[in-house]
């Protein structure tokens, strides 16, 4: 079934919940989605490529002391969103880091089944996602690690802590060296780094993925490391001769992988998206607060930007740098300046900003800033890279970001019941018009062709919410279930909203994101 005749069969067969006034309005004995799982659902995750969710079916807490109640163990599924069968990937999967993931090209879920919290261990599996009648891979009975390559045509796990490598899906798997914490392929999947254990030296070490070749080792006692998006350098942090309470910042370049030390007392770094910049924060050997270099991502020739700079980030276009300096930790607070790279003079946008947020097209820079005159507020402003100055957008505003067209921003304001409701509004970038959206939001998602938004709103219980959809200039806004669970994605190319529901229709559902007609009025109203 494809995903339009999916949603097709949706639309028809699902009760439609229009919004209507809080006094009229009565829970729906059924929504506008469709179950494709029952049973209690955690963990919903959706598939980078949008065409699957993941979820965990049954949860239930370990018998261990001394663990968060919300660790969980349960049976992880995988279902196809343009129609299909949900299927059992694992039994005892857990939902803490590692314990089940997609792969980067949505092609694979890997899962480590009857999860050993004392170990960090499991039965490491993989499942391949476009093949629906396919079984699932076994690759180890004590595997801590699993790292697909990017095309999804290789992959590399730590069992028993020896690291395998091999190509997908049959392999046969090497041994490529032990006592490995973790791994990682260069985006083009030619060569594979690793990390050895502290116990082995903390080294980190390369191997390419072809060939047979034996490993490299490029240092010990390594911290951090990063390769380049543009799979040309490595850089790492290593532990200090000077001193073992810092690390310095070296930096190898492909095909000799010969590291060079480029600044010492280095506490965060990495790389431009087109990999041409390499930024990092040093000055820790000194005593001092961190300092903001950004030069060429061979380590040279950087240029000193800033000073007790908080955080920074690149720009999608990897033209401009955005940083907060003079940053204090205990208002999680700086002053917010964008530098045009390479060589541009850094320009201030704003003070007392907590965050700020990069359109995806690199061409303007969201943020918030903290002001007390004539009275509190945290407002918001955007600048467009290479404007004047930045323009005013909102007032008392809780939680930001940009549309995916780079041309709307969408905020929260006004928010009640501790940030549980809010009005969701809508700034153009190009005209400063500012809209309503919708009335009581708690989250919402903006599709990617930013004309539609999937929103939580009014709680109905302490853990769920009513889900609802939206058109983005505030018209239609649709009911489509009560009392789900958080968070709820669009999939599907945006055409369907994915979502768990408690109680006694407990399951994962798909729902046609199709906005009401025009004039239905917003819930609560």
């Amino acid at each position: 079934m494809t995903g339009r005749r999916l949603l097709l069969g949706l639309a028809l067969g699902a009760l439609t919940v229009l919004g209507a006034c809080k006094k009229d309005r009565q829970p729906p004995p059924q929504g506008a989605g469709v179950a494709v799982d029952t049973g209690p659902a955690d963990d919903l995750r959706r598939s980078p490529d949008g065409r699957h969710v993941a979820y965990l079916l049954n949860g239930q807490k370990p018998a261990l002391e001394g663990i968060s109640p919300k660790v969980q163990l349960g049976a992880l599924h995988v279902a196809p969103v343009e129609g299909g069968t949900a299927r059992l990937v694992a039994r005892d999967v857990t939902n803490l880091p590692g314990g089940f993931a997609f792969s980067p090209d949505g092609r694979w879920i890997s899962a480590l089944a009857g999860y050993d919290l004392p170990s960090r261990s499991g039965t490491g599996v993989l499942l391949p996602l476009d093949e629906p009648t396919a079984g699932r891979i076994e690759l180890g009975q004590a595997v801590s690690d699993i790292t697909v390559s990017r095309d999804g045509r290789q992959v590399a796990f730590v069992d028993g802590g020896v690291l395998k490598l091999g190509p997908l899906p049959e392999g046969p798997f090497r041994e490529i060296g032990g006592e490995v914490i973790n791994s990682e392929f260069t985006p083009d999947g030619s060569a594979l780094f690793f990390k050895r254990r502290l116990s082995a030296g903390g080294g980190l070490m390369v191997v390419a993925t072809s060939g047979g070749a034996t490993p490299r080792r490029l240092s010990d006692q390594v911290g951090d490391f990063r390769i380049a998006p543009d799979g040309k350098r490595v850089a790492f942090a290593a532990r200090s001769p000077e001193s073992r309470d810092i690390y310095d910042l070296h930096v190898a370049t492909f095909p000799k992988l010969e590291p060079a030390r480029v600044a010492v007392g280095v506490t965060d770094f990495r790389f431009s998206p087109d990999g041409s910049q390499l930024a990092r924060l040093e000055g820790f050997a000194l005593g001092v607060e961190p300092e903001l270099y950004v030069g060429p991502s061979d380590g040279t020739g950087g240029r000193r930007l800033g000073k007790a700079v908080g955080t920074y980030t690149f720009s999608s276009d990897s033209a401009h740098l955005a940083y907060l300096d003079s940053y204090s930790s205990s208002a999680s607070a700086g002053v917010l300046h964008v530098v045009k790279l390479p060589d541009g003079e850094p320009k201030r946008l704003g003070v007392r900003v907590p965050n700020f947020d990069w359109a995806p097209d690199g061409s303007a820079i969201a943020f918030v800033e903290r002001v007390f005159d004539p009275i509190y507020s945290i407002n918001l402003s955007v600048y467009q890279v290479e404007a004047e100055g930045p323009k005013f957008a909102g007032k008392a505003v809780y939680g930001y970001g940009f549309a995916p067209d780079s041309k709307h921003v969408f905020f929260r304001t006004a928010c009640q019941r501790e940030g549980r409701s809010c009005r969701l509004m809508r700034y153009a970038v190009p005209t400063d018009e500012t809209q309503t959206v919708a009335e009581g939001i708690y989250t919402y998602e903006v599709s990617e062709d930013a004309e539609r938004v999937l929103v939580t709103h009014w709680p109905v219980r302490l853990q769920t919410h009513n889900i609802g959809i939206v058109r983005a200039d505030g018209t239609g806004h649709r009911i489509l279930d009560e009392g789900a669970l958080l968070p709820a994605y669009l999939v599907g190319n945006g055409e369907l909203a994915a979502y768990a529901l408690d109680g006694d229709r407990a399951g994962v559902y798909l729902a046609p994101a199709e906005p009401g007609p025009d004039g239905t009025p917003a819930p609560g109203s």
